[in-house]
Order: structure tokens, then C-alpha cells, then sequence
């Protein structure tokens, strides 16, 4: 699927901060970093998302369980989350939207002639 604009915008801000927190596991596979992270467990999820939302953390285990049955998110045994392929590539378009956002606002610098 391509996450368009739009697509993004449909989804309520919950779901999509839910994956934000999984942007560390990315974030990681950039060349020259030390210590890969390959899943963030619940608990910090949870602790996360109760920063900005007042969820219990049952609440937070429904969107995970949407997510998990939409195909975005997997989970072990453990209660460790990393996203799915398709969950990777809704992470980077969220990135790039935020992005396009804040450059969007930003003024160009002005050009002088010489």
C-alpha cells in the first residue's frame, strides 16, 4: 500500500504515534550505529503513549491488537512489538509528512545579487 497524505491523515493520531514508537528499530539500522534494537517491549510503549493520552494501559493493548491484526505491527511471546514491512513503511511516510511539515513552515532564506 502507498501512504499517501491522506491515508495518513485518516488515521486517528493514537495508532500513528503507537508506531512512532517503534522508530527506534529504524533508526538503528543506519550505518554506523553501535547497538541495534530489534523490538521495543510494551511496558515502554505503554509508558510512551500514557505521556500524551490519558490510556490505561489495557487501552493501549487495544491499539496494539489493531495494529497487530491490521498487519503493521508483530509481537513475540516476550510482548515485544517491531513493525511489519508494511508498519515500516507507514513509519517512514509518517517521518516524511512531519518533515514536509516543518519545512513547509520554515521561510526561505533570501538571495542577494552581487
Amino acid at each position: 500500500m502507498v501512504w499517501t497524505h491522506e491515508r495518513i491523515l485518516t488515521i486517528p493520531e493514537e495508532y500513528r504515534d503507537f508506531m512512532l514508537t517503534l522508530k527506534p528499530i529504524l533508526d538503528s539500522r543506519r550505518e554506523g550505529t553501535i547497538l541495534r534494537t530489534t523490538a521495543i517491549p510494551f511496558g515502554k510503549i505503554v509508558g510512551l503513549l500514557k505521556s500524551k493520552y490519558d490510556y490505561s494501559s489495557d487501552e493501549i493493548r487495544v491499539l496494539a491488537d489493531t495494529l497487530r491484526q491490521r498487519g503493521l505491527v508483530n509481537e513475540d511471546s516476550m510482548g515485544f512489538f517491531q513493525p511489519s514491512g508494511e508498519g515500516e513503511a507507514f513509519i517512514k511516510a509518517i517521518i516524511e509528512q512531519e518533515q514536509d511539515e516543518v519545512a513547509s513552515r520554515i521561510p526561505p532564506f533570501p538571495t542577494f545579487a552581487e
